[in-house]
């Protein structure tokens, strides 16, 4: 996966948790959405958890 870097996904996370949204996160970022998910889900699945910004 390209552009996924510690520093980048950390920054990803941040706007997720800043913005409340992965679409508003990757529109901040200048990211498709789905780089965003892919960041949020790699650190779900490190962590065993599901991230509280997601919605159902």
């Amino acid at each position: 996966m390209a552009n996924n870097g510690p520093v980048r996904r950390h920054a990803r996370l941040h706007a997720c948790r800043e913005r409340h949204s992965f679409s508003l996160a990757a529109e901040d970022l200048g990211l498709p959405r789905s780089t965003v998910t892919d960041a949020v889900k790699l650190l779900e699945g490190r962590l065993g958890v599901r991230w509280s910004a997601r919605r159902a």
